[in-house]
């Protein structure tokens, strides 16, 4: 094979790589995302039962919103 097809094979197997990248930040970040939605719920829930709050909740929403902000990048 020519040094220019190996070229493009390489430029092929790049863009793939990209493309399932993409896929995979996409569904961490939807999973990040239900994952968030379930700790808010529990929050909410606590608060509409007069519990007092957990600071582990928040922790958690922080370090969810921290990965999700790197994910993005």
């Amino acid at each position: 094979m020519s040094s220019g097809g190996k070229v493009l094979q390489s430029e092929l197997a790049e863009q793939k790589t990209a493309a399932q990248q993409a896929k995979d930040i996409e569904a961490a970040l939807q999973r990040d995302k239900r994952e968030q939605e379930g700790i808010i719920a529990q929050m909410s829930q606590r608060a509409a039962e007069g519990r007092r709050p957990i600071a582990a909740f928040d922790d958690q929403l922080d370090r969810l919103d921290e990965k999700g902000e790197e994910l993005e990048r």
